[in-house]
């Protein structure tokens, strides 16, 4: 006689509060610790008189001092010299930004600070163990990654005027892709966004729905 046992073991997916408590706890968290770190190469002094003026410069728009095309003209010129100092800074982000959401998350079976506060984890939906290039193609969408190599890239080898325009659209693209992505986390039945769909990834709850047993005996 020979009893063969097999056990299927189902989870739940994550609820979408859970994936947005996470998000923001995980936005917070790296948002602290990159400041931290690049704090010491940040040239404070510079960039303080840059944010003075494009404060002034605001303040200008909003009393009717000056119209609105010498407005955006003058703020771009102001983002433009920022981006251009940071850009150290914005290097050193990035990295961060990849070494927690991917190799962190990736030794951490599939669990960032936020996701293990709300008790979910990434998994592969292919059923394989998850790896590290289904984690890098995770951030750099819905970490907004590669949108900041892009423009950091625009910001070091660009013109004002690609830089201005290059920004406008990389971003309005990360915020129509965020907000898509959202709408499915929330009404799709797999609670899938585009980037789980692009790296073949889904987020489910870290407790298990059922197990089912089938015993057969020869």
């Amino acid at each position: 006689m020979v009893n063969t046992t097999r056990q299927k073991i189902q989870y739940e997916k994550a609820l979408f509060i859970q994936r947005v408590v996470a998000f923001f706890i995980d936005i917070f968290f790296v948002t602290f610790i990159s400041s931290l770190v690049i704090f010491p190469f940040t040239d404070s002094e510079s960039l303080e008189k840059l944010t003075t003026q494009n404060t002034n410069v605001t303040n200008q728009y909003l009393s009717q001092e000056i119209d609105a095309n010498t407005y955006m003209n003058q703020s771009m010129d102001i983002s433009y010299e920022i981006a251009k100092q940071s850009g150290l800074n914005t290097i050193i982000t990035i990295t961060i930004y990849i070494l927690y959401y991917v190799v962190f998350q990736f030794y951490n079976k599939g669990k960032t600070f936020g996701k293990q506060i709300m008790k979910i984890r990434v998994i592969s939906k292919n059923s394989e163990e998850l790896t590290l290039n289904q984690l890098l193609f995770r951030a750099f969408l819905v970490n907004s990654i590669l949108v900041d190599i892009i423009i950091l890239l625009f910001a070091i080898f660009g013109t004002k005027d690609i830089y201005s325009l290059g920004v406008s659209i990389f971003m309005v693209i990360q915020y129509i892709f965020i907000i898509i992505s959202a709408i499915m986390v929330g009404y799709r039945k797999d609670r899938c966004g585009i980037h789980d769909f692009v790296a073949h990834t889904e987020v489910i709850r870290c407790t298990i729905k059922e197990k089912e047993l089938e015993v057969c005996e020869n």
